[in-house]
């Protein structure tokens, strides 16, 4: 019988060797590591984003994401704030494995560049696992809570999603532990993920009824939209189709059946991404800057005014508040442009 804690030596750990004991110690290990970096970090998210002036406007767009994009809906925004936050925490977990996978991935073949690679792909293993135990955990003994914080159709993304990793990453660190193919396929689903996830939660903080919000959340749609183009639907076809060729060849019939299936699966989660992702470029890619007779030109005006008596004891605009008025800047700039005028004054 397979004991999971025998042969396995420092040296087997640090080099993530194909072999199913090392490979098996690993995933645990990386489990409890990331169980206690997602919710450490996932807290001082949460903790930082509540202060922020764009607080509410980024988590309505993540809960509009959730809900229409997803078919994910939470009892209360309260959950979605927690969701979203971790997911940020999760995110540079992603980064964290991609980064590993990269020299591989670019054709570095070394030792090191391998082991590398093969952490990287077990740290999806890990959160997965955690994440698996956390779930379970909650909606076995969390009650009520522990149910609201994990709705069906969260539970059916999540399933699809971590599939993949759990049933593949392991077989194939230990049948081909050298394979560039292998190592970019998790970049392209780890790192290139994580990239876009970024992007997209820092376009949600843009003020976009600000011209230059505008703007920046333009180039930002169109930059998530092409990693996920790219990572999720062209290569990642591609190189998947290279690696089930070969896996076939190789006569490993039951492991290309396996992997046949879960990517299939995990295609189906990759076109809800995309299709989220062209929604939005559409959406921000029509819009237009609100012009100067348009209601919403006219109340930022009045605003202006308003704030300008305020700070300066006058029914004059400082060139900051003529800025906001016409949409050049969003509020939370205007607001702490204005404060420095003030204190020069």
């Amino acid at each position: 019988p397979i004991n999971p804690f025998d042969m396995s030596t420092t040296q087997d750990l640090l080099l993530a060797s194909p072999d199913l004991n090392t490979q098996l110690v690993l995933g645990l290990l990386q489990a409890v590591a990331w169980w206690v970096i997602t919710r450490t970090l996932g807290a001082l998210i949460a903790q930082s984003f509540s202060t922020k002036p764009w607080r509410d406007r980024w988590l309505a767009l993540c809960k509009s994401t959730n809900e229409r994009s997803y078919g994910v809906f939470f009892d209360d925004d309260v959950e979605h704030f927690h969701m979203a936050t971790n997911m940020l925490a999760v995110g540079f977990q992603h980064a964290v494995g991609g980064a590993l996978c990269l020299p591989s991935a670019l054709g570095f073949a070394s030792p090191l560049a391998f082991a590398l690679a093969r952490h990287g792909a077990l740290c999806e293993v890990g959160w997965e696992l955690q994440d698996v135990a956390v779930r379970l955990t909650q909606l076995l003994f969390g009650g009520k809570v522990g149910r609201a914080r994990n709705p069906a159709g969260l539970l059916l993304i999540l399933g699809i999603h971590h599939a993949m990793a759990l049933s593949l990453v392991i077989p194939v660190n230990v049948f081909y532990p050298q394979h560039r193919g292998i190592h970019e396929m998790v970049f392209l689903l780890q790192g290139a993920a994580a990239v876009a996830m970024f992007a997209q939660n820092y376009g949600y903080t843009l003020d976009i009824q600000s011209r230059r919000g505008l703007r920046a959340m333009k180039a930002n749609v169109l930059v998530v939209w092409a990693v996920i183009l790219w990572s999720r639907v062209l290569r990642f076809a591609w190189v998947f189709s290279v690696i089930l060729r070969e896996i076939v060849e190789d006569g490993n019939l039951a492991l290309s059946a396996v992997g046949a299936a879960v990517v299939l699966a995990m295609s189906y989660v990759n076109y809800i991404f995309f299709a989220d992702a062209t929604k939005k470029m559409l959406k921000f890619g029509r819009m237009r800057p609100p012009s100067p007779d348009s209601p919403d030109a006219k109340r930022r005006l009045s605003e202006a005014a308003a704030l300008a008596q305020g700070a300066f004891g006058a029914t004059r605009t400082s060139a900051t508040l003529q800025r906001w008025a016409s949409g050049e800047e969003g509020p939370a700039a205007a607001a702490q442009r204005l404060g420095e005028e003030k204190k020069e004054r």
